[in-house]
């Protein structure tokens, strides 16, 4: 069973529902991560014992709230349209594992500091990551060139991720 597939699927189903202004329960979101990094887990060739059963779980979980959901919203022959792709991706066979890219460990980072790795680009530039790091009270340190890591207590990373989330979105 393509599990990948399957996610990748609903994950795109999920994204139509909610561009429909339709509010999904947050179990929902969180079963698809879930079912994710699971697929990450057995992919690594780590054998926990029921992984492929939880996957399954989790997948069929959003699933079963999806569908209808779709059908109310799009209508019952979008819903049967999905159904079609979600069987169709269960009958593909699993695909080589993706590689994941373990997370890198951040040195000069005090253990006790909460961290975010924040992406240079053209939108959000390195001297603009700096000055909404320091409005928030938050220390820096440069990763590569295009990485900042953003550092210090838990709340106020939190604040500095919604401040870069409101100057993105008026960006765009």
């Amino acid at each position: 069973m393509g599990y990948r597939k399957i996610w990748k699927v609903l994950e795109a189903l999920y994204e139509e529902i909610c561009k429909r202004d339709t509010s999904v329960p947050v179990q929902v979101l969180r079963d698809l991560r879930s079912a994710k990094t699971l697929i990450h887990v057995l992919d690594s060739g780590v054998d926990y014992g029921e992984q492929a059963t939880r996957i399954e779980e989790y997948l069929e979980s959003v699933e079963s709230y999806l569908i209808p959901e779709v059908s109310r919203v799009l209508g019952q022959e979008a819903a049967e349209a999905w159904l079609r792709k979600i069987e169709a991706a269960r009958m593909e066979p699993d695909e080589e594992p993706v590689e994941v890219e373990a997370s890198k460990f951040v040195v000069g980072v005090p253990r006790d500091s909460h961290w975010i790795r924040v992406k240079v680009y053209e939108e959000l530039p390195k001297e603009r990551i700096e000055a909404l790091a320091k409005e928030a009270d938050l220390k820096i340190k440069m990763e590569d060139e295009s990485h900042i890591i953003v550092y210090g207590e838990a709340s106020r990373v939190k604040t500095f991720i919604k401040k870069v989330a409101e100057k993105l979105r008026g960006s765009e």
